[in-house]
């Protein structure tokens, strides 16, 4: 079988069927594929769709587990999985019509361990372009791969060869935010042979049930120390290949983490935090040489913003009071929805 599509579903069935029935229609053989929904404890009738699907489709397959997270759901479909190759979707996501035939028929991708595309996001009134058309932008090793491009953001832009991930024992963490960063940088970090191409064929959608609209201070002063938990984890790997501080490749890795740090502050900003708090985080940033922010020629604006901005709190903390609540009352409802994310 060439490849095991995984799909986390929690309550998420308002948009469960554009998205299996995308997974439906990749161009591949019946017997190429399967689609493993894997429920994890979903409350409304997510269960119901996924069952429904299968009992007409061979190749969709539904696992049924208690709530244990997105990353434990993910794991769970690779234990299950029985593709050479596995892909993640998010269930309230779609793939492009065609999308995954497409890349197993252009692009030669049997000899190699990962198989990068593209993905663009889709908010209400967005006008993303569907055409499939891609081209190699990069063939060579993972290392190699970060030396010219930095580590990775997503997991689910890439095809992965279910034996490499054994071999290296590379699992999801169980965080609710970076975790598949952290998965799909340490998969470049064990340095896989790989091919990327510019099909733009995965569609990340923003509606307001995504997790990444969600501004509950308890949530996000999670996100804030699970990111930061990340950053540990990664940081740690990349020290441990013994690459000189000043080499192309430290500096990449380090530049990656470092251009997390505006999502960390739009977080933290979120998360109801004490000047004391914020101190503490401050700190704790300092201790992992994430703060102050450095400035690179090809940073775009609203980047160079945010990073302006981190490092004004971090010389003047007495303010982050006051930026937390414009950034609450004004900015969130009326700016940041307005932003195309796709030139973040």
């Amino acid at each position: 079988m060439f490849l095991s599509i995984i799909v986390p579903v929690y309550n998420t069935s308002e948009y469960l069927s554009r998205c299996i029935d995308s997974l439906l229609k990749q161009g591949l053989n019946e017997g190429d594929y399967e689609i493993l929904l894997v429920n994890d404890g979903s409350t409304d009738n997510s269960l119901a769709v996924c069952q429904e699907y299968e009992s007409h489709h061979p190749q969709v397959k539904v696992v049924d587990k208690e709530n244990g997270g997105v990353s434990s759901a993910r794991n769970r479909g690779m234990e299950l999985a029985r593709g050479r190759f596995v892909c993640f979707v998010d269930s309230d996501d779609y793939v492009l019509e065609g999308g995954y035939g497409y890349i197993k028929q252009h692009f030669d991708i049997e000899s190699f361990d990962l198989v990068r595309f593209w993905s663009a996001i889709e908010a209400k009134g967005s006008d993303r372009p569907k055409e499939l058309d891609g081209k190699v932008n990069f063939k060579g090793t993972g290392h190699e791969y970060i030396q010219a491009w930095g580590l990775e953001s997503y997991c689910y832009v890439a095809l992965y060869r279910l034996d490499f991930l054994k071999q290296n024992n590379i699992v999801f963490r169980p965080y609710r935010v970076c975790e598949d960063a952290l998965f799909a940088s340490t998969v470049l970090l064990a340095n896989p042979r790989m091919i990327s191409t510019t099909s733009r064929i995965y569609r990340y959608v923003i509606h307001s049930n995504t997790l990444s609209t969600c501004r509950d201070q308890n949530f996000m002063r999670l996100c804030v120390n699970n990111q930061l938990d990340v950053h540990d984890e990664l940081m740690h790997i990349i020290k441990s290949l013994k690459y000189d501080r000043k080499s192309v490749f430290f500096k990449h890795a380090e530049g990656f983490l470092h251009s997390l740090m505006p999502f960390l502050l739009s977080r933290a900003l979120s998360a109801g935090l004490s000047v004391g708090d914020f101190k503490q985080l401050a700190t704790r940033c300092h201790n992992q040489k994430l703060w102050p922010l450095p400035f690179y020629a090809n940073m775009t604006k609203k980047v160079r913003l945010y990073s302006h901005a981190i490092n004004f709190l971090d010389r003047h903390p007495r303010f982050f009071p006051m930026a937390s609540f414009l950034y609450m009352r004004f900015f969130v409802p009326f700016i940041l929805k307005r932003l195309d994310r796709n030139f973040l």
